[in-house]
């Protein structure tokens, strides 16, 4: 239990790739913190590709591309780096907005579908 947040809970690393869709499932809202750094603003997490294809919304806290994606697929909080006051005023908001999560999360899926999914992005692409 964190403070007066009795349903936020820690669990640690999860070993088993299995086991993430049903984790996802239980979450309201997933977070992405990068630290500011030259790699952190031109590249993008694979979790944060995950969340988007399982229809979770994002906290994003960063720089550059990732922050850039989930502006550009509204489904999330785009934050940037090292704001805490904010992302703590952020999942406040998000705790009473069911329904805005929810909307974010099908906007993450749907971009995904369109711009990021495996067919998408091979799509014109040669093999050698």
């Amino acid at each position: 239990m964190i403070g007066r947040f009795p349903n936020v809970k820690f669990i640690g690393y999860v070993e088993r790739r299995s086991n993430l869709p049903s984790l996802y499932a239980c979450a309201n809202i997933m977070l992405v913190h990068l630290r500011r750094s030259p790699e952190g603003a031109v590249s993008l997490p694979s979790r944060l590709l995950a969340y988007m294809a399982c229809a979770r919304p994002v906290l994003i806290c960063c720089e550059g591309a990732p922050l850039n994606l989930i502006q550009a697929a509204a489904c999330g909080y785009p934050l940037r780096a090292g704001k805490c006051t904010a992302m703590a005023a952020a999942i406040m908001r998000a705790s009473g907005q069911r329904a805005e999560l929810e909307q974010m999360g099908a906007s993450g899926r749907q971009y995904y579908l369109e711009h990021l999914s495996e067919s998408q992005t091979l799509t014109g692409c040669q093999l050698f």
